[in-house]
């Protein structure tokens, strides 16, 4: 076994520190039904998300992203993002 496995104060430190890799995937859906059309998967270099109840527009997310050339086409004409589709989002480390 590792030592440092078992080291409380390293472990503590570890999950403070800022050297975390956010990984992000978009799960393009479809308007009407939901249905998957497409992931782009990458890292994620800054964003937020919002939460308001009172609005009409409740969740808001603004994400900037290193998206993998083989799943992200950004330089495509017909893009993939559009107003008629909806976005599943999801965050990891």
């Amino acid at each position: 076994m590792y030592d440092y496995l078992n080291d409380m104060d390293f472990l503590i430190a570890l999950d403070k520190s800022n050297i975390k890799i956010h990984y992000v995937k978009l799960v393009l859906l479809t308007f009407d039904t939901e249905k998957p059309i497409k992931e782009i998967q990458g890292i994620a270099t800054g964003g937020s998300i919002s939460v308001n109840s009172n609005s009409a527009v409740r969740r808001t997310l603004s994400l900037s992203m290193y998206a993998s050339s083989d799943t992200a086409q950004v330089d495509n004409l017909k893009n993939d993002i559009s107003i008629n589709k909806k976005v599943s989002v999801f965050v990891g480390y």
